[in-house]
C-alpha cells in the first residue's frame, strides 16, 4: 500500500452505503491507484445484510463510471476488483464480504428483514434526535419496499430522478443519504460561525456514528472509531456562505435576506453555538443550506446551456442529411427524443440499403450505397458526440431538479411547523382563557358562602382584594 493510500480517510462499509453518488465519486478519485483502478478499503461489510452489499458493489460501479469519465472506463476490471475482494485475495479484509449485484448468493435463505432495514431505521431516528426530519415515516418507506405498486410519491424529494433504474436502491437507502446530507449542514454551521470554540460539531457526530455501530453489533475499539470518525468528519466539505473575511452577524444578515421572501411569521434567531438554538431556527437554516445549494446547482447548468445548444446545432447539421427523419428535427427540442428519432431514422435507412445491395449489383448504386453508408456513419458519430457532449449539462439539470424537489420539501415541512406552533399557542390560549373561568367562577362560589349581611359591606369596602376589611360576624371581636 502506497503512501498515498495509507493517509486516505477510511470508511466503513455503512458510511459508503450512505454516500451519494457525488461523495462515492470523490471516494474513489482520492482513493485511485497509479497504476490505473481504484484502493477500496473499508470496515464492517460483514454486517451488511445480503441486499446492501448488492447495492453498495452496484452504487460503486456507477460512480467508478462517472470518476473514470475523463478515462476509459474499465467497468470489467472494477467488476474483478470486488470479486477479488470478496474472496479476500487482495488482503483488504475489510471489504471481504462485498459482492457484486450480478453474483448469485450461494445461501437460499432469505436476508432478514429487520437486519436488512437496520441501518435505515437507525438513520431515521438518529435523524429526529439531531433535530432533522426524516421525508416520510419509517412505516411509509416500509409499505413502499413492501409494496411494488405504492406510491414513491413520500420520498420524491430525495430521489435523484423518480424515473430512473436507480429508484429502488435509492428509495432503500433514503433514511441514510437524508442523514448523511444532514451532517454535511451540520459542519456548514459551524463553518460559517467562524469560530474555533469546541470541536465544531464533531462530537455529536461521533456519538452518533458509536451509536449506530453498537446497534449493528460492528466491533471497534473507542481509539479505531474516533480515528476513522474524524476522517470522515474532516473529509466532509468545508463551505462558506460568505467570504472567509465576513464574520458570524454578516452570516445572519445574509440568511434573513435568503429567507425573507419566503414570509415566515416566526423569527429567526441565529446563535452562535448551533446547538442553543431553537428547533425552528435550525431547520430554517436548514433551508437556507440547501437552497443555498440549488443556487450553485442552477448556476452550473446555465454555464453549460452553451455548450449543449452548440452540440445541439451540431447534431441538427450531421442528421439533416440523412434520406427519412433527419428533416423533422426541432432545433429547439431541449431533450433526447429527436436523437432517438434520428437514431432510429439512420437505422432504418441501413437496412434498407443493406436490402438494395443485396437485390442489385450494379457500380452506379454501390457508389451510392457507399455515399449513403458514409453519410450514416456521420449522423451516428455526431448522435454520438451529442450525446457525450451534453452528458454534464443533462446532469446539472438532473442536480437542480432534485434540489428543487428537496427545497420544495423543505420548505412545506417549515409551513407545517409554524403551523403546529400556532395551533399550540392557540391551545394554550384558550386553556389559559377556561382556567381563567373556572378561577372566577370558583370567586363567585365562594362569594355566595358569604353572609347577606357582610355583603353590602364588603362590596361598600372594596370588593375581596388583600387590603379589603370585612366586618365581623356579630357577637365575633373585629
Amino acid at each position: 500500500m502506497s503512501f498515498a493510500e495509507a493517509s486516505a480517510p477510511v470508511f466503513t462499509a455503512v458510511d459508503l452505503l450512505a454516500f451519494d453518488t457525488s461523495q462515492l465519486v470523490r471516494y474513489l478519485e482520492s482513493n485511485r491507484r497509479v497504476e490505473g483502478g481504484f484502493h477500496i478499503w473499508a470496515d464492517g461489510v460483514e454486517s451488511l445484510s445480503k441486499s446492501q452489499r448488492d447495492e453498495l458493489g452496484s452504487k460503486l460501479r456507477d460512480a467508478a463510471e462517472i470518476a473514470t469519465a475523463s478515462q476509459p472506463v474499465d467497468t470489467d476490471a472494477l467488476l474483478a476488483r470486488l470479486t477479488t475482494i470478496e474472496s479476500g485475495q487482495d488482503g483488504s479484509l475489510g471489504l471481504r464480504c462485498l459482492r457484486s449485484p450480478r453474483e448469485p448468493s450461494e445461501s437460499t435463505v432469505p436476508p432478514d428483514p429487520d437486519e436488512e432495514y437496520l441501518l435505515e431505521e437507525l438513520s431515521y431516528h438518529e435523524l429526529i434526535q439531531d433535530g432533522g426530519r426524516p421525508v416520510c415515516p419509517i412505516e411509509v418507506l416500509l409499505h413502499i419496499l413492501d409494496e411494488p405498486t405504492a406510491s414513491h410519491e413520500p420520498v420524491v424529494p430525495w430521489l435523484s430522478d423518480p424515473d430512473s433504474a436507480s429508484r429502488n436502491g435509492e428509495i432503500q437507502t433514503v433514511f441514510s443519504r437524508q442523514l448523511s446530507r444532514w451532517w454535511d449542514f451540520r459542519k456548514w454551521q459551524w463553518n460559517n460561525r467562524g469560530t474555533t470554540d469546541g470541536d465544531g460539531g464533531f462530537s455529536a457526530f461521533l456519538a452518533a456514528k458509536r451509536r449506530m455501530w453498537e446497534r449493528m453489533r460492528v466491533e471497534t475499539s473507542d481509539s479505531s472509531s474516533e480515528h476513522s470518525c474524524r476522517a470522515q468528519w474532516q473529509w466532509k466539505p468545508e463551505l462558506r456562505l460568505l467570504s472567509d473575511d465576513q464574520g458570524f452577524p454578516a452570516y445572519k444578515e445574509a440568511v434573513k435576506r435568503r429567507l425573507a421572501p419566503h414570509n415566515f411569521n416566526r423569527p429567526l434567531q441565529l446563535m452562535k453555538d448551533p446547538h442553543k438554538q431553537t428547533e425552528w431556527t435550525t431547520w430554517l437554516e436548514y433551508l437556507n443550506f440547501e437552497q443555498w445549494w440549488l443556487e450553485r446547482h442552477a448556476a452550473a447548468a446555465e454555464a453549460r446551456k452553451r455548450q449543449d445548444r452548440q452540440a445541439w446545432k451540431r447534431l441538427l447539421e450531421a442528421v439533416r442529411s440523412l434520406p427519412t427523419g433527419g428533416t423533422e428535427l426541432n432545433g429547439t427540442k431541449d431533450n433526447l427524443d429527436s436523437v432517438n428519432a434520428a437514431t432510429a431514422a439512420a437505422a432504418s435507412w441501413s437496412s434498407q440499403t443493406r436490402q438494395r445491395r443485396q437485390n442489385t449489383k450494379t457500380v452506379t448504386l454501390a457508389k451510392e450505397l457507399a455515399a449513403t453508408q458514409a453519410d450514416l456513419d456521420t449522423a451516428m458519430k455526431a448522435i454520438n458526440d451529442y450525446i457525450r457532449d451534453t452528458e454534464s449539462y443533462r446532469h446539472a439539470e438532473m442536480a437542480v431538479s432534485r434540489q428543487k424537489n428537496c427545497v420544495q420539501w423543505i420548505l412545506k415541512e417549515a409551513r407545517v411547523m409554524e403551523a403546529e406552533v400556532s395551533r399550540q399557542r392557540g391551545t394554550v390560549k384558550n386553556n389559559s382563557k377556561s382556567d381563567a373561568g373556572k378561577s372566577k367562577k370558583r370567586r363567585r362560589s365562594n362569594d355566595d358562602d358569604i353572609p347577606s349581611e357582610l355583603w353590602s359591606k364588603r362590596t361598600r369596602r372594596g370588593g375581596v382584594g388583600k387590603d379589603a376589611v370585612l366586618d365581623t360576624v356579630p357577637g365575633q371581636p373585629r
